[in-house]
């Protein structure tokens, strides 16, 4: 093995490594990452090919401070108890029809996961999903692969919708309404032929018959909210930050600063 070949390597290794330890699960995600970071900042000086000031010089701290807003506002979202009282509320819209409760938690999925990344979209809908499926004894399967689908879908939509369009909406230049002009429209087009695709896969499930229907009416979706105040005034904040995400371009102000605020 050549000198110059040994960075190269250990970078490698240490990549390899940390993905491990993310995908085991044995460990934190987090704590996963930053023992790679730890590992190939350490690496880096040691072996002369990296110090500490070069290593930050790579972090985009506008993303990171974007994400962590966003992140921020969703874990007080969740708080309030706001998701599950939009999933119970649409379940019981359709009646206990299964195609109807595909179709409400399907759109639930793609427009939540316009302003969440899909992953936080993904964890706060399938237990609910799960929960009244097994109330109304229908099969759940289809209705978290429509969810599963659709909240990749939906996070393509915007620039606030995933961590990668974060990071190439920072890294271009782009701005939110860029997102929207481009993305939006193509994103509507394919929620509409997954929902269509899913109607033919799926028309035998479609027929099923739910039992408990009276018990699932009679849940009270008032109940799985746990702050009221507190969800009014995130969902004002939320309206707030998506003005001025839209606005942006005469604004002037960073993205970063709005999710932040």
């Amino acid at each position: 093995m050549g000198k110059t070949d040994a960075p190269q390597i250990i970078t490698l290794a240490i990549f390899i490594v940390s993905y491990i330890l993310i995908f085991s699960g044995r460990i934190e995600r987090s704590a996963a990452a930053l023992f790679g970071l730890f590992m190939m900042v350490s690496a880096g000086y040691a072996m002369g090919f990296m110090n500490f000031e070069e290593a930050l010089s790579h972090v985009d701290w506008e993303v990171v401070l974007l994400l962590f807003g966003m992140m921020t506002y969703v874990g007080l979202m969740a708080k309030t108890g706001f998701f599950k009282y939009l999933a119970i509320k649409a379940i019981k819209m359709s009646k206990g029809k299964p195609w109807l409760i595909f179709l409400y938690l399907s759109l639930i999925t793609t427009f939540v996961s316009m302003v969440i990344d899909n992953v936080t979209t993904i964890l706060l809908i399938i237990p609910i999903t799960v929960e009244v499926a097994e109330m109304l004894e229908i099969n759940p399967i289809p209705i978290m692969l429509g969810e599963a689908v659709l909240s990749n879908i939906g996070g393509v939509g915007t620039m606030i919708g995933d961590p990668p369009n974060i990071m190439i909406g920072l890294a271009s230049n782009y701005t939110f309404n860029d997102f929207i002009v481009h993305l939006f429209p193509p994103v509507m087009a394919a929620l509409l032929i997954s929902i269509l695709f899913a109607r033919i896969v799926y028309r035998k499930w479609v027929k099923e018959g739910a039992s408990n229907l009276e018990e699932m009416m009679n849940i009270k979706e008032g109940k799985y909210i746990r702050d009221k105040k507190k969800m009014r005034y995130l969902l004002y904040l939320l309206f707030g930050m998506i003005f001025f995400f839209a606005s942006e371009s005469y604004t002037g102000i960073s993205p970063a600063f709005i999710a932040l605020s």
